[in-house]
């Protein structure tokens, strides 16, 4: 079957999932004049209204129609605890040579001395400050503040109105829940798990949960 090229310059890209989160990106980047060519989902039923008019494609079309570098992909499934499909798809589509596109919302507020990561979203009002390094494929939900110096590591969701003091270090696959406050310069372990309204005054170990 014949594969779609597309230029490198134009802004046609391709949403992975059509859930609750991809919605989010999906308004995203229609805000900001993308063409969403497809989206990626086994369910056959989007009926969210920001969906509309997206044709919906498998992943068998999907691998034929586009060859890894010819579309920008966009990554719409979420990440909660026990949830791995999010880290398991990236890592699939980057072992077959494709990127996920790197989402900003023009409604967020980011520091041009903070580094941001291939393939990560910050969504709109969030606040990421000076010296902040956001690492690949994490979320930085709405209205989430990531203050001064912290590092945030691979595959991390800070949850809506959580508040990451200045400089805190947050390893991989950690989720900070909805309005979770970590005070300065704590750290906190890969794979652990803030509960939403939790105050982290000390240091988090990995694979520990909090609430």
């Amino acid at each position: 079957m014949m594969r779609v090229i597309r230029s490198a310059m134009t802004k046609q890209i391709v949403l992975i999932a059509g859930g609750g989160h991809a919605s989010v990106i999906a308004d995203i980047l229609l805000r900001q004049h993308y063409h969403i060519e497809a989206i990626v989902d086994v369910c056959d039923n989007l009926s969210r209204r920001v969906f509309h008019g997206i044709p919906l494609i498998s992943d068998e079309q999907f691998y034929e129609r586009y060859a890894p570098g010819t579309i920008k992909i966009a990554n719409g499934f979420g990440f909660v605890p026990g949830m791995t499909i999010r880290k398991k798809i990236t890592e699939k589509l980057f072992s077959l040579g494709y990127t996920f596109e790197t989402i900003i919302s023009h409604e967020a507020v980011i520091s041009k001395y903070a580094i941001i990561g291939a393939g990560a979203q910050i969504l709109p009002g969030a606040i990421v400050q000076a010296g902040v390094n956001i690492d690949e494929n994490s979320i930085i939900n709405t209205r989430a503040i990531i203050e001064h110096d912290t590092s945030i590591g691979r595959n991390c969701h800070i949850a809506p109105g959580a508040v990451i003091c200045g400089g805190v270090v947050c390893g991989n696959d950690v989720f900070i829940g909805a309005n979770a406050t970590v005070i300065q310069n704590k750290r906190i372990g890969d794979r652990a798990i803030i509960g939403a309204a939790a105050l982290v005054r000390a240091n988090v170990s990995s694979d520990t949960t909090i609430y």
